[in-house]
């Protein structure tokens, strides 16, 4: 995804980084392109095998079994990798434009969307003395950027709780939901009820305060930890995938948080918006994941990219429908008319032929 020279990656030089990191041997290389061929990866696999192979060699590593076995799993790679050369061109498409949003990401650079940034208060008292920092980075749909949603102590500690309560999930809900969110996501979470402790009751309220919901209608605040190499497919929110079921609770919106600052990678991307938010830590992203007559929204594809260098802590809170007819009523129009569902992003994902 990043386009790093594997000869580089497996030297221990990874981008612009001036951590040093460890040059890797020749069983080393060779459990990586294992691991890749066991995944289907069969390109990416043929060439970790050949770095193998070069360093067996340069180890004095011989041995003729060692070396026709690895010759032999390089050659099945590489015909896997040209079989599978042709693929649905939409889904091509987009797979590389997630990929060169991933590649562009500045995990340390300032958001700028040139649109409109403004202080926001909701008219609640509580936020007159700290009025939220409001940048909107897309307008259809709405999509916004707040500046130091949490202060550093708040996120530290968020953190540390997270530590000490995420897992590796079994199965969780997500993504274009036909597949199981759980080996699309590489990364640990932790569900967190708001009467855990009076700290996660705090960031509950002010949570509910940033979205202008309540957070009684809503799910408990999750923390999720992506280590090196984690990372999220593209995916959406929203739980329903077919009819509409009106009495049922979705999750309307979305309020990301990021917890610390990655070093290189981990962005946020919306790929049909050409947009990506960099994690820079207390920054959180704001979006709709419904249209307003509650047709889930095609538009808000999004992928989590893969973490290079560091890891990458985020907390989020997913609010549902029910129970915001005020805060966010049905429009007199079926506006989803004159935009992109769901559904239709599936039908554009469909294998062709």
């Amino acid at each position: 995804m990043y386009k790093l020279n594997i000869l580089d990656v497996s030297s221990g030089i990874i981008a612009n980084s001036t951590e040093q990191i460890s040059r890797l041997n020749a069983e080393e290389c060779l459990l990586i392109g294992s691991a890749l061929f066991k995944n289907h990866r069969y390109g990416l696999a043929a060439e970790w095998m050949q770095v193998s192979q070069q360093r067996f060699a340069e180890e004095g590593l011989t041995d003729s079994s060692v070396v026709t076995t690895t010759q032999a799993v390089i050659e099945i790679a590489v015909q896997h990798a040209r079989k599978n050369a042709t693929v649905n061109a939409v889904r091509q498409l987009t797979t590389a434009y997630h990929e060169e949003l991933c590649r562009n990401a500045d995990a340390k650079g300032v958001l700028s969307s040139y649109l409109r940034c403004y202080h926001e208060t909701y008219g609640n008292p509580f936020l007159l003395l700290q009025p939220l920092e409001m940048e909107i980075i897309s307008t259809k749909p709405s999509v916004i950027f707040i500046h130091r949603f949490l202060r550093d102590d708040q996120a530290d500690q968020l953190v540390e709780i997270g530590r000490e309560n995420v897992r590796r999930p079994k199965s969780t809900y997500g993504a274009t939901n036909r597949t199981n969110t759980a080996k699309r996501r590489l990364a640990k979470s932790a569900a967190l009820r708001a009467n855990t402790s009076s700290f996660i009751q705090q960031i509950d309220r002010w949570s509910a305060m940033a979205t202008d919901l309540n957070s009684q209608y809503a799910e408990s605040l999750q923390i999720k930890n992506y280590p090196v190499g984690g990372a999220l497919q593209l995916h959406f929110d929203v739980l329903q995938q077919g009819p509409l079921n009106f009495t049922a609770p979705d999750r309307m919106a979305t309020l990301l948080v990021y917890l610390n600052d990655v070093e290189h990678g981990g962005a946020t991307i919306f790929p049909l918006l050409d947009l990506t938010v960099p994690a820079v830590k207390n920054g959180a992203v704001l979006w709709y994941n419904q249209y307003k007559d509650g047709i889930p929204d095609g538009r808000t594809l999004h992928a989590g990219c893969p973490v290079l260098l560091g890891t990458k802590w985020v907390t989020i809170k997913w609010l549902h429908n029910i129970g915001h007819w005020r805060q966010r009523p049905c429009g007199l129009q079926e506006d989803s008319k004159n935009g992109l569902t769901v559904s239709q992003v599936h039908d554009l994902f469909k294998p062709s032929g």
